[in-house]
């Protein structure tokens, strides 16, 4: 197993980039700013409320009527008509009622949604800042399996078998030092397994997936075949050496001897 060649354990975004990613990305709190935008727009549309509406109007009456005099004057009666045409203008003055009881509900909830913007902002910074720490840490552990740990555990068999071959060790010295190396296996495997739940738990503060691009470019690799580096063990060869160690058959009497010489 080895870490995937575009997600390396060396990430090229410092803390500040990071969280400037967050702050951008995460979808809460772009919820959070939504929710403070709409605000302030009631708050707006409240105060117009407030303001007094003025209504113009225009009316054209045409009035026909009949005029009658009296008798006495030897006057006929005749028609007349009455053209009209009035021209208004209606202004609500709020003198009880200034919507102030709106106004004030409209800047309530503004409020209350810029902190809530300003917590998750907090908390988005400090989920990030943690979620950061544990990559570091995973990343180091898993550099230093890589790099020195396992490397220098497959020198050290490939130093055991070598003089296992000239007698200086026995047979279980050289199963010994291959159980340290299954050991360091088993510790790079669980090294490697918590690199990528930290990669994903910061993933997760941040709102959004890593690209390619911010990782850098050199690859850690682990238990190298022999094409890229000669004479290293690798995984296959190193479960077939527990069956190909061949057994000296006076080491063994040998030792079992001064066993019964103590």
């Amino acid at each position: 197993l080895a870490p995937q060649a575009d997600r390396p354990p060396r990430l090229d975004l410092g803390l500040s980039e990071l969280t400037d990613i967050a702050l951008r990305e995460r979808n809460d709190l772009q919820a959070a700013r939504i929710g403070e935008q709409l605000g302030a727009a009631r708050i707006n549309l409240a105060k117009s409320n407030a303001v007094p509406n003025v209504a113009g109007s225009v009316r054209y009456t045409r009035n026909k009527k009949i005029i009658d005099f009296p008798p006495s004057l030897g006057v006929n009666p005749f028609p007349q008509t009455d053209n009209a045409l009035v021209f208004g203008v209606s202004v609500d003055l709020p003198v009880f009622n200034r919507n102030q009881g709106e106004i004030a509900s409209a800047t309530g909830e503004r409020l209350q949604a810029a902190r809530q913007r300003e917590f998750l902002e907090t908390t988005v910074k400090r989920d990030v800042a943690v979620a950061y720490r544990k990559y570091k840490a995973a990343a180091e552990t898993l550099v230093l399996y890589s790099t020195q740990i396992l490397p220098r555990s497959e020198a050290n068999l490939q130093t055991v078998r070598s003089a296992y071959g000239f007698g200086e060790f026995s047979v279980f010295e050289v199963v010994n030092e291959q159980r340290r190396l299954t050991e360091n296996i088993t510790g790079y495997n669980q090294s490697l397994r918590d690199y990528y739940n930290a990669l994903t738990e910061l993933e997760t503060a941040l709102g959004t997936t890593l690209p390619p691009t911010g990782f850098a470019p050199v690859s850690t690799s682990v238990l190298p075949d022999e094409e890229t580096v000669p004479r290293q063990i690798t995984r296959e060869n190193f479960l077939k050496s527990f069956q190909t160690i061949p057994l000296k058959k006076n080491s063994i009497e040998t030792g079992s001897k001064e066993k019964s010489n103590q």
